[in-house]
């Protein structure tokens, strides 16, 4: 096998492996769906901001009110409130009224299987 990739030159190497992606990305295309598209772009929009990631990681692991989180992140009640209304207009977080309290919950049924894999594999790393 060796042999044969050494034989090779480096020109028709990089075109073969141009070919194939350009091949291999028109078929994974062809897969995907437009509505998983968008949930995916909507998701690297929503976790682009570190606090939104930590929201997330937390609520996918359980249900927690506003005043728990802001507690854990250290950080004002507004901004959480902010960044979890964000997270519920992509159709990440949903609420749960509970008493007096809302309780923010990660919405596995909407987000696609891939990222709620993605959150708990992050999760797994710590």
């Amino acid at each position: 096998m060796r042999e044969v990739i050494e034989s090779l030159d480096k020109d028709s190497c990089r075109k073969e492996l141009l070919r194939i992606c350009l091949n291999n990305r028109e078929e994974v295309l062809k897969t995907i769906d437009q509505r998983t598209i968008n949930n995916i772009s909507k998701f690297f929009s929503a976790i682009a901001n570190p606090l939104r990631l930590k929201i997330l990681l937390f609520l996918v692991q359980k249900p927690l009110p506003v005043c728990l989180l802001t507690k854990l992140l250290n950080v004002d009640q507004t901004l959480v409130s902010h960044h979890l209304r964000a997270l519920k207009g992509c159709n990440l977080v949903r609420v749960e009224v509970r008493g007096r309290f809302r309780f923010y919950r990660y919405n596995e049924h909407e987000a696609p299987q891939e990222i709620t894999s993605l959150l708990r594999g992050l999760l797994e790393l710590e």
